[in-house]
């Protein structure tokens, strides 16, 4: 008896380069939303995406569940994936897929009610929860109508309060009964419709007991109770815990922060109040720390920063850091002290000291000084506040020959006093109106005779907006004014040459297609001098999603400077136009500007780094 074996040799399928994914029939989600969902991948630039059609088939069935879970999920329970075509083109090694989606009818909110103990109080969980009869039935809906209700209850102290949800889908009406077998029929005029019920069982309202602080290690507990915002037998409400999370984050001592209401009652439904033990647990941050950062400017050159730090002598949060900077325009070094919660809970105050090399067209110095400054911590940083004194001792100056414009100056130091208010709105979420709104100025030797004399304001206003929400694309507009002059015996009227300002140094911003020469005012020689006033717009910058990181603008920038503010002409300001393109990244922020001169049509490019 013999045995013949044959061994057969099986292809390997053929991969296909995934290409063009595309929807029909999906009128309600755009085809962005549908593909968000699938792990199945058109190829691209970057990356190409192979796959044999029996894997093809699989991955489709698994991304078809996906896309029906999802349109389950915004209010299309009857909606399906009804079949899907394939595409070969053998000449590019790619097959397309076209998907076909049977949508049908969106459910709405048919009855809303509220289950609870409390039935008084209807009407205020009808207005607390802002959603109403007709509205979609989609679940991220729900959600935040329970979320409302939830945020409602805890605002009043009800801290132990429990909101769930359920929904009942009664039978189809008679619409959909008579002469219409499916919803999706063209003949259906009333939406299916679904039952949303809350149940709420709100707890009693919360009084601050004890509390208890968990993971500190090298913070003393007195940092932490000295931040909350409740006391013992205060009423604790959502909002004090909040901004008790949020100033323990400013103390910049901690990665993490909870505080959590405990519930120590087997039963409290019979109570109207219940003493609450409170929770903070904290996760700290190393309290010694190096930092560093480089970057570039068109206009500065080359930067870089180092920096080292202790967040917490004592025990108490009290932070002191050395830093070095080098570019070549600035050199030194400085060392400052932040003393939390001066004078008890009123601000906290910071002492700095320093000394530096400072590098212009029109002057080269040596100064030492510091610094003291009393500021708040806002929880919410819509609006804060700081002032300043400020000493400065010019050690060695050098500059430009003297002239009728810019006579000479005596050698002198600086006292002044400096105050700051800031109003900012800064979302992550470009769909709303955010804004940044600074003020600062600076008087220098009231009623002093031997030191410098002068006064300087500078304003920044910064908007942005969206233009075309569907499109991700936002819109930036800015104004900036810098005003400053000398008065009694300092100087004939101008700043001392160590105050003047430079457009695209120090807090000012650049204005692209100009180098900073063109822009600044001149002596009777032609040299470049420090400015008393300037004045930079960008009346509008597009900003237009790209890929990834990667974002497109386009701008408008205006803007000069002069020798004082009496000088200022506004038949002098200069226009560019132009395109950009930024990255954002891990690293830092890499933008690439190429701006034309209007009506010169000169050009420059500006390349810049930020937070390398």
């Amino acid at each position: 008896m013999g045995f013949t074996i044959s061994l057969m040799a099986f292809e390997p399928q053929h991969e296909w380069k995934v290409g063009q994914i595309r929807f029909e029939g999906n009128h309600s989600l755009k085809s962005s939303e549908l593909l968000s969902v699938m792990r199945l991948r058109s190829s691209g630039v970057f990356k190409k995406h192979k796959i044999t059609e029996d894997r093809l088939s699989e991955r489709l069935l698994s991304d078809f569940q996906s896309i029906e879970a999802l349109y389950r999920f915004r209010g299309w329970y009857d909606a399906a994936v009804k079949g899907y075509e394939l595409n070969r083109d053998s000449s590019s090694n790619k097959i397309r897929v076209t998907i076909t989606i049977y949508e049908n009818a969106q459910y709405v909110i048919g009855s809303l009610n509220f289950l609870s103990s409390d039935y008084e109080n209807e009407n205020f969980y009808r207005e607390s929860a802002r959603i109403f009869p007709g509205d979609p039935l989609d679940s991220a809906l729900i959600e935040q109508g329970r979320i409302n209700l939830t945020n409602a209850l805890e605002e009043l102290g009800h801290l132990f309060v429990s909101v769930i949800y359920h929904i009942d889908f009664p039978q189809k009406s008679a619409d959909f009964a008579d002469g219409a077998d499916s919803i999706d029929s063209p003949d259906s005029k009333a939406s299916p419709a679904g039952d949303v019920s809350y149940i709420i069982q709100r707890g009693p309202i919360a009084v601050a007991g004890g509390v208890e602080i968990f993971g500190l290690k090298h913070v003393k507990p007195k940092v932490v109770e000295r931040d909350l915002q409740f006391d013992k037998g205060d009423v604790v409400t959502r909002t004090l815990v909040e901004r008790s999370r949020k100033k323990l984050y400013t103390a910049d001592l901690f990665s993490t922060v909870f505080i959590i209401p405990v519930d120590t009652l087997e039963s409290y439904l019979d109570l109207d109040t219940a003493g609450a033990q409170i929770a903070v647990i904290v996760t700290e941050k190393e309290m010694a720390a190096a930092a560093g950062g480089a970057g570039y400017g068109a206009y500065m050159g080359w930067f870089v920063n180092l920096q080292f730090m202790y967040r917490n002598l004592f025990g108490l949060g009290h932070k002191v850091s050395v830093m070095g900077r080098y570019s070549h325009w600035e050199r030194g070094g400085e060392l400052s002290y932040l003393y939390p919660h001066l004078f008890g809970n009123f601000a906290d105050g910071e002492a700095r000291v320093y000394g530096e090399r400072r590098l212009q067209s029109d002057y080269d110095g040596v100064f030492w000084g510091g610094r003291f400054s009393v500021f708040d911590r806002p929880i919410v940083p819509i609006f804060s506040w700081r002032g300043s004194i400020r000493a400065e001792h010019t050690s060695r100056i050098s500059t430009d020959n003297p002239t009728h414009l810019y006579p000479g100056q005596s050698r002198r130091d600086t006292y002044a006093l400096g105050a700051q208010l800031r109003s900012e709105q800064v979302l992550d979420n470009m769909n709303f109106l955010g804004w940044i709104a600074d003020l600062r100025g600076e008087l220098a030797g009231p009623f002093l005779q031997r030191t410098n004399q002068f006064y300087t304001v500078l304003s920044t206003l910064r908007l942005h907006y969206p233009v075309l929400t569907i499109a991700n694309i936002t819109a930036i507009s800015r104004v900036q004014g810098a005003f400053g002059a000398g008065y009694g015996r300092s100087g004939h009227g101008l700043l001392p040459v160590q105050e003047r300002f430079w457009v695209g140094f120090g807090p000012l911003v650049p204005v692209r297609g100009f180098n900073h020469h063109e822009l600044m005012p001149k002596d009777e020689s032609g040299d470049t001098r420090g400015a008393g006033a300037v004045l930079a717009f960008t009346p509008i910058e597009l900003r237009i999603p790209v890929y990834w990181r990667i974002q497109g603008a386009a701008f408008v920038d205006v803007g000069h400077a002069w020798r004082n503010p009496g000088a200022i002409n506004m038949e002098d300001l200069r226009t560019a136009l132009g395109p950009g393109l930024i990255l954002k990244t891990a690293q830092g922020v890499f933008r690439f500007d190429y701006g034309i001169q209007v009506p010169q049509g000169r050009s420059r490019f500006h390349f810049y780094i930020e937070n390398f």
